[in-house]
């Protein structure tokens, strides 16, 4: 079943709550808006995959705008019969861009289109446009790039759209570069209101570029973002959407080559994968181990951006064995900061030796480190490096002493976070976001 249905235009709204497990994406929009001689729109699809009817809410966001300001301004309801799809059009007014804040069941699937108009108004070239999620949003602190862009006086032209997600003003750099390295004039800084999109029409041109071909544009901004360009035709209509390049961690081998050792298990978490709030403090990554296997090495990185600092010790991150009784349960080591006096402390998890690692180093609040931990059983060692912008700041090594790293059929897991304050001294780190994790672990 396909449904059209004008968004903007005098709708009936549906009356319905959206449930308390919604999930939220955003999509950058535009309507009827002319470049050079050509009109480009945006059209979305909604899908519901289920057997039963789902709701979901469409909330705009005018470009430029602050999106946590609402007013009296309501989004707008619908529902979504079983495995129904509903195509919407008009999500703008007439003219303008801006950001759809898009709210419903998570089972509902959305997809969206850039489409460049000929001058009877039929669809003469169109470009595929993702939603933006936690999957696929860039962690604040993080970079996008933005891979083979152009601009002539002639057409096209290359758009930038920056997208703060983040629930504060964030401030971005624009970097320009060409294909052999050489920065494209000055870096530009800019700042992005609270949910909200801001654009910078020929962007190439804004940065003072007239010709070039396959230039790379680079944005890091300091709240949760995402970025896109659109190159655009300005005479005829053509449309190429890029969003952030895929970079090469992946575990995939080609034929014939197996760079991991044996039966190694990789756990990768993308983009931002868990905020530390009140009502969430702690989030669990099982590592799916071989039964009874013995594993000699671990090793964890992660991007972790500091939250304001607790009166005590931060909890960050636990590797244990699950649940179990007695020798069956294990802390291989818990990682802890106190930021307020400049220390770390990893607990090495014997509670009749209480051995500890220690080391002192300058945690900054709200400030984005790199962590990588090894766990290594073989050498009977750990170390712990805290790294930024690829220079190493904090290194820290010591001995080991639980040296069974098996799954004795409870699991295994990396615990970020605590569910509550412990022995008045370990707080959850609350505010704190962690991004980017993989993990490997690799057999003896």
């Amino acid at each position: 079943m396909t449904r059209r249905v004008l968004l903007l235009g005098s709708l009936a709204l549906l009356v319905a709550l959206v449930p308390a497990f919604a999930g939220t994406v955003y999509l950058p929009v535009s309507a009827n808006k002319t470049v050079g001689s050509v009109t480009y729109q945006t059209r979305l699809w909604l899908s519901n995959p289920g057997t039963a009817a789902r709701q979901v809410t469409i909330f705009f966001i005018l470009e430029g705008s602050d999106g946590t300001q609402r007013g009296t301004a309501k989004p707008q309801a619908f529902t979504l019969a079983a495995n129904g799809t509903m195509l919407l059009t008009n999500l703008a007014p007439n003219g303008v861009s801006g950001l759809l804040e898009i709210t419903g069941a998570p089972q509902i699937l959305a997809t969206a289109h850039l489409e460049g108009l000929d001058a009877q108004n039929a669809i003469a070239s169109t470009g595929y446009l993702p939603a933006i999620s936690s999957k696929n949003m860039v962690a604040k602190n993080g970079t996008a790039d933005l891979l083979s862009l152009s601009r002539n006086d002639n057409g096209p032209v290359t758009n930038l759209g920056l997208v703060n997600l983040g629930q504060q003003v964030t401030q971005c750099t624009v970097r320009a570069i060409l294909v052999n390295g050489a920065p494209l004039g000055a870096a530009a800084v800019v700042t992005v209101p609270p949910v909200s999109v801001r654009r910078f029409e020929d962007a190439l041109g804004f940065l003072g570029i007239s010709a070039v071909a396959d230039a790379r544009l680079s944005a890091t901004c300091d709240q949760n973002f995402s970025a896109f360009a659109e190159i655009l035709g300005t005479a005829v209509p053509s449309v190429i959407l890029v969003t952030p390049t895929v970079s090469l961690d992946s575990t995939l081998v080609p034929p014939g080559t197996n760079p991991l050792p044996g039966d190694s298990v990789v756990v990768q978490r993308a983009g931002t994968f868990f905020i530390a709030t009140t009502n969430a403090s702690s989030f669990s990554v099982s590592l799916p181990l071989v039964a009874k296997q013995q594993y000699g090495k671990a090793t964890i990185e992660y991007d972790m951006t500091t939250g304001a600092f607790s009166p005590v010790y931060d909890s960050i991150l636990g590797f244990v064995r699950q649940t179990g009784h007695g020798a069956a349960r294990i802390l291989y080591f818990g990682f802890n900061i106190r930021g307020s006096r400049g220390k770390t402390f990893i607990d090495l998890g014997v509670p009749i030796l209480d051995p500890t690692i220690t080391g002192s180093f300058p945690w900054q609040q709200r400030t984005t480190y790199h962590i990588k931990i090894v766990y290594d059983v073989q050498a009977r060692k750990m170390t712990l490096q805290a790294s930024r912008n690829g220079t190493v700041l904090h290194n820290l090594s010591g001995a080991i002493f639980n040296l069974d790293m098996s799954d004795q059929g409870t699991g295994l897991a990396l615990k970020f976070g605590l569910d509550g304050i412990a022995d008045e001294a370990f707080f959850p780190p609350y505010g704190y976001s962690f991004a980017n994790l993989r993990a490997q672990i690799d057999p003896i």
